[in-house]
């Protein structure tokens, strides 16, 4: 299980196991989908090249509960522009039904995180997604190539996170940073996320 999908489970399970239980919070006609692979919109990223990798490199997981639906898509991605941009993108929708996970969101996304092997996370807060959006970035000096960026998005009771993965990110150093860089790669990841959502709430 990848770092950003295990993270999120993690997160959600500990929401649900500790969370506040009063008003069950606004679900906004989000609804809980067997395979989110199906709502997955990466149709943003087209634009800098990205294509789904086709064959077998689509993977989905979904769990339905009276509480708590969990969703998960990954989604293998090549990039016609440079093949350096290959990545994996993944996609999780946690549906909160009974549990306000508003507290715990905000804690979990302003928390100072220590990771692994130096590992340097840059967060902040995003506006114009849902209740309330972070965007991190996951580098690390131990493995200078790989990036993660991710955008985290409370809405309602619904949490929906996608990142952004690639293990060759320091061969695209002199590549179109307007393509290529963490701040076009979250505006790429708003729009997914935008339009992600839209489709699971109809």
């Amino acid at each position: 299980m990848g770092g950003a999908l295990l993270a999120s489970a993690v997160w959600a399970a500990g929401v649900f196991a500790v969370g506040d239980r009063g008003d069950g919070p606004e679900l906004h006609g989000y609804h809980y989908v067997e395979n989110l692979c199906t709502v997955t919109e990466i149709g943003a990223l087209r634009s800098a090249g990205y294509e789904n990798a086709g064959g077998g490199n689509l993977q989905f997981t979904g769990v339905a509960a009276s509480a708590l639906d969990m969703m998960s898509c990954r989604v293998q991605l090549d990039n016609s522009k440079n093949p350096n941009a290959n990545g994996f993108l993944v996609a999780t929708a946690n549906l909160h039904k009974e549990v306000d996970p508003a507290v715990e969101f905000a804690a979990f996304n302003t928390a100072q995180a220590v990771g692994q092997n130096g590992v340097k996370i840059d967060t902040a807060k995003l506006t114009g997604l849902g209740d309330e959006a972070y965007r991190r970035v996951e580098t690390s000096p131990s493995m200078p190539n790989n990036r993660t960026v991710s955008l985290s998005i409370r809405d309602g009771g619904l949490v929906f996170e996608v990142s952004l993965t690639q293990p060759m990110v320091a061969q695209l150093s002199t590549s179109d940073p307007a393509v290529f860089s963490a701040d076009a790669t979250v505006d790429f990841l708003r729009s997914v996320a935008a339009a992600s959502m839209a489709r699971l709430r109809s």
